[in-house]
């Protein structure tokens, strides 16, 4: 189970997780102590940096497969870093307790994500859903971000691009498709102030 693999991973890394408990065929989440805490620098030098650096691809073979991805705007031979990735990591999957971060619903884990996936979308996901704010806040924020813990702009802009596919992709299921299209949107915009 996709789960049970990420678990045994971050702790490996030494990042906190919730346990699974088995329970007449399911799995049932122990109790986490702590709170939801919204603290992207320290949660990105605590836990984030600690993920490894994978594999290298080119950015044409990373987006080979997403279709709404500008290949036309990018070298498609510049090398990026992959790295693991919690997949939803969000304020709400995330709890704080006694100076330590646990990670919670693991379900989206995914091996081998671009580098930064997991920050970037914690403080998008809290820029957003939480705070309401625009894109023209939420760009403001992440150059605040980027310039502060040195990130290259090229795996932002990346990322939006990665996250697009997936939130066009979660419209079939049409569960809260008004706001989910508004973040859509709101992902689109940040692409564009990106690439002007």
């Amino acid at each position: 189970m996709i789960e049970s693999k990420a678990i045994k991973v971050f702790n490996d890394l030494g990042i906190k997780t919730m346990h699974k408990l088995p329970l007449k065929g399911y799995f049932c989440y122990s109790a986490v102590n702590g709170v939801n805490k919204y603290f992207p620098n320290l949660i990105y030098t605590d836990c984030v940096l600690k993920y490894p650096n994978l594999t290298k691809t080119t950015i044409g073979n990373y987006f080979l497969y997403n279709e709404f991805f500008q290949k036309n705007k990018f070298d498609l031979n510049y090398e990026i870093e992959l790295t693991i990735s919690h997949g939803d990591f969000t304020v709400w999957n995330s709890f704080y307790d006694n100076k330590n971060f646990i990670f919670i619903d693991l379900e989206c884990f995914k091996e081998c994500k671009i580098k930064y996936f997991d920050i970037f979308y914690y403080i998008i996901s809290y820029e957003f859903f939480v705070n309401k704010n625009n894109y023209k806040v939420i760009f403001k924020k992440f150059n605040i971000f980027i310039h502060d813990n040195k990130i290259e702009k090229i795996y932002l802009i990346l990322f939006f691009y990665d996250l697009l596919k997936i939130k066009k992709n979660d419209l079939n299921d049409n569960f809260f498709k008004d706001i989910k299209s508004s973040f859509i949107n709101e992902i689109i915009q940040l692409i564009y102030v990106y690439e002007i």
